[in-house]
């Protein structure tokens, strides 16, 4: 997904934010997949909505443990809102 021919400006910095339910269905090729996504975003953010997360599944996805985020439902996007908009305007 982040090619040119997608959009990506190789120029600047790219910030993905996963949205997750907080476990996969395969927690390997999960983080087979997040591995592959480090090496062409510096900032990965995993924002688990809900419960029954696996912690450390969610770290792989992440940067690291200050890219993760957890938030009860949809409406409490809201409460992170200011700490995402300071890791994506510092990349």
């Amino acid at each position: 997904m982040l090619t040119p021919q997608h959009g990506d400006r190789p120029y600047n910095k790219n910030v993905v934010i996963v949205l997750t339910d907080g476990a996969s269905n395969d927690k390997q090729d999960t983080i087979r997949e997040a591995n592959k996504l480090h090496t062409v975003s510096d900032d990965v953010i995993s924002v688990v909505i809900g419960t029954g997360i696996d912690l450390a599944e969610l770290n792989a996805i992440a940067t690291d443990r200050h890219h993760v985020f957890d938030v009860h439902n949809y409406n409490s996007l809201q409460s992170i809102l200011s700490q995402l908009m300071q890791i994506i305007c510092n990349a």
